[in-house]
């Protein structure tokens, strides 16, 4: 079985060293307005004229979201937020369209691979009403550092090798380990631990992956954002192995610039 490192979103094909969008393997079934700040990012498809789910995000504020650059492989988006399931009623939650992408300037996926600095931003066409179902997340400060656990939340595969997404929003929580730990863990599933950096956090599972559709997803502790799910390893559930994520605090200048 070839193992590799993949791009979390619906679309991506596996490459050595890639991007993967998964949904969250063993995790747990959200509730109703459990996590407000969750965003469904979703591209139009031609000839099915449809939009569909393949990445997950965050909202900033009224009008802004984050989400990963590797996500943006159209500029005919929307987001969902409010809703529960991917099939909820359009009449549930908010549908918004996206106005602009502004990806972070040193992203480079030129070689279709994994990369540092994998953010993006999608400011909206108009602004979202906050309610209980739909709330910003909080930023953490500048620099600012986290041990423990968090959250990770997505709509992602809940099994590997079923290409398709999680109705229900799912979480799980993940331990955050060092990047020495991680890159060990990378090298030991994969040979690799490829674009892993100091602007990357990453976590363990007990035996709860994200998979393709959580990439661009939130890991979360006590309200605030931590990370940006970036990659992990292909087979999502690979024993043990852990998922990278573009570390927020690294960027807060950078996203005060533009929201």
């Amino acid at each position: 079985m070839m193992k590799s490192l993949t791009k979390i979103f619906i679309i991506s094909t596996f490459l050595t060293i890639s991007l993967a969008h998964h949904r969250i393997i063993n995790g747990k079934f959200a509730k109703t307005n459990q996590f407000p700040y969750q965003v469904s990012v979703q591209q139009h498809l031609q000839p099915k004229n449809v939009f569909e789910h393949f990445c997950g995000g965050t909202i900033l504020n009224k009008n802004h979201v984050l989400t990963a650059a590797h996500c943006i492989q159209t500029d005919n988006l929307q987001i969902r937020v409010g809703i529960l399931h991917l099939n909820d009623s359009l009449s549930i939650g908010e549908t918004v369209k996206v106005q602009r992408i502004i990806i972070h300037p040193n992203y480079n996926d030129e070689n279709g691979t994994v990369t540092s600095h994998d953010l993006a931003i999608l400011r909206l066409e108009q602004d979202l009403l906050f309610s209980d179902g739909i709330q910003p997340i909080k930023l953490p400060l500048e620099n600012e550092t986290f041990t423990g656990k968090a959250l990770l939340t997505g709509w992602g595969r809940r099994k590997s090798l079923i290409p398709s997404y999680s109705n229900n929003l799912m979480f799980a929580e993940m331990s955050l380990i060092n990047l020495d730990e991680c890159k060990s863990d990378f090298l030991y599933a994969i040979g690799t631990f490829g674009p892993l950096d100091d602007n990357n956090i990453c976590t363990k599972g007990d035996d709860t992956y994200a998979c393709q559709g959580d990439s661009g997803g939130p890991l979360v502790q006590n309200g605030t954002i931590l990370g940006v799910v970036s990659f992990a390893v292909n087979p999502c559930d690979l024993n043990g192995s852990p998922t990278a994520y573009c570390e927020v605090s690294k960027y807060i200048s950078w996203l005060n610039k533009h929201i």
